[in-house]
């Protein structure tokens, strides 16, 4: 389940790293090199968006930062074993980056009608990940047994639907937000 919370204070992060990370995304630089680059010149932490994490022990929460026609940024916060369904994001670009704890990456390619696992990959706190193609899905959940673990999201344009996969049946579902 997909759990919007609306950031209701205002963010904690300087007006200018905001500004940096949502005038790069306007800007159509979708370049994973760039994009690990920026987010390490900017030197993010959780500590940044602590006023903004809220966890729920029933599923992970989505919690929008900056949500315009061109880009979404969310925190996400995932209690241990929480895990969102394999998903792709449609035409937007999808950037994350972990700033606390660590979470698991499976990737998948939607081919002839069929889902074929592509890997698993683990990103820890500091680390980054990228996907733009929408024959690309993944899964994200939290990798560690006893820690929470904190990511930010960055959408390209502004995510408006995307597909799941529901393992059960192995077929594709589309939702929109």
């Amino acid at each position: 389940m997909l759990d919007y919370v609306e950031a209701d204070k205002e963010c904690s992060v300087s007006a200018s790293k905001l500004q940096k990370l949502t005038g790069w995304l306007a800007q159509n630089k979708f370049d994973a090199n760039e994009f690990k680059k920026l987010i390490s010149e900017l030197t993010l932490s959780h500590a940044d968006f602590h006023q903004h994490s809220r966890f729920s022990l029933d599923h992970y929460t989505r919690n929008v930062l900056v949500k315009s026609e061109q880009v979404e940024m969310l925190l996400i916060c995932w209690e241990v074993g929480q895990i969102s369904p394999v998903h792709n994001h449609g035409f937007s670009q999808c950037f994350v980056h972990c700033l606390e704890g660590s979470v698991a990456e499976n990737s998948y390619l939607y081919k002839n009608n069929d889902m074929q696992f592509r890997a698993t990959k683990t990103v820890v706190a500091g680390e980054s990940t990228f996907i733009n193609d929408p024959d690309i899905f993944h899964e994200f959940g939290n990798a560690s047994q006893a820690d929470r673990a904190v990511t930010l999201h960055l959408y390209a344009p502004k995510i408006t639907s995307h597909n799941l996969f529901d393992k059960a049946t192995r077929t594709i579902n589309q939702s929109d937000f």
